[in-house]
This record gives structure tokens, sequence and C-alpha cells, in this order.
């Protein structure tokens, strides 16, 4: 896990102590090597919040490294659901929720990902209103035709 995404998971308080660990250990097999770092990979179930949050915040003093404002963690996590998009065949769709709840708190701009949220809705209640002759499978492949497109945007750079 990368550690914009980790941050946007704390900003938005949906950071749970596996998080942490699974962000450790991962820092761990690329090469890192602080103590405390060690500490907070070797870390099993059950896990305390307060004890993980500590190591963490020990890791990144150690690291001297600046905290990520929360529109740059958000854009991150972002970058990485539509990644997920694409190289995902059977949550797509539960993806494309996760973008449009990040979109509609942070990115205005995007507003796409709020009709095809709708058009998910409608597919899953069974009725395909909007559009009569659209299958899943082609409703899927548009979603990530929109994921591809928005990665190709200079959305992400700015």
């Amino acid at each position: 896990m990368d550690t914009t995404i980790l941050y946007y998971k704390r900003y938005e308080g949906k950071a749970k102590p596996i998080d942490y660990v699974t962000w450790a250990y991962q820092k761990l097999t690329e090469g890192s090597s602080v103590n405390s770092l060690k500490i907070l990979a070797s870390f099993r179930e059950p896990l305390n919040q307060f004890e993980v949050e500590d190591y963490f915040q020990m890791v990144i003093k150690e690291w001297e490294m600046p905290v990520p404002t929360h529109e740059e963690c958000a854009k991150a996590y972002l970058y990485h659901l539509l990644r997920q998009i694409l190289g995902e065949d059977k949550h797509v769709a539960h993806i494309a929720y996760e973008v449009y709840e990040v979109v509609r708190e942070h990115f205005n701009e995007l507003n796409v990902w709020y009709d095809i949220s709708e058009m998910i809705d409608e597919f899953q209640c069974g009725e395909n209103r909007l559009r009569e002759n659209l299958t899943w499978e082609q409703f899927l492949s548009m979603i990530k035709l929109e994921a591809e497109k928005q990665l190709e945007n200079e959305f992400f750079l700015q």
C-alpha cells in the first residue's frame, strides 16, 4: 500500500490496524529497514489501533517524511482505484462506486462518476431505463473506458 493511500484512509477515518501492518510489510519488502518499521510489520492480530498508529508515526518521524495534504492523498487514491478498474474483471462496479465516493467528496469536476453510480444502481435494481439495449458487460466496458480516459487526463499531474 502506498503511503499516500494510507494517509487518505487516515484522513477519511477508514484506516484499520491491519492497513498499517500491511503498509509496513510492503515497505520492508521494498528495502526499507527502519527499526520501528520492522516492529510494525511484525505485529499480528489482534491489533491495537493506538499501538500501530504510534509506530506508524515513529516511522514517518524517522524518515522525516512530510505529511501529504488530504487532496494529494485523495488524488493518489483515485488514481489507484482507476488503475484497479483497468486490471479488474469481477469487482469493476464496486470499485466504480468507490471512485464516485471519492469524486463526490473531493473532485466535483469529475461528475461522470455520478452518472455511472446511478447506472450501477439501475442495473442492480433491474431497471435499465437509461439505456434499454445496454448489457452488463457493455456497461463494465464503458466504465473501463472512462477509467482509462481519466488516467490519460492531466488531472493527476496538477
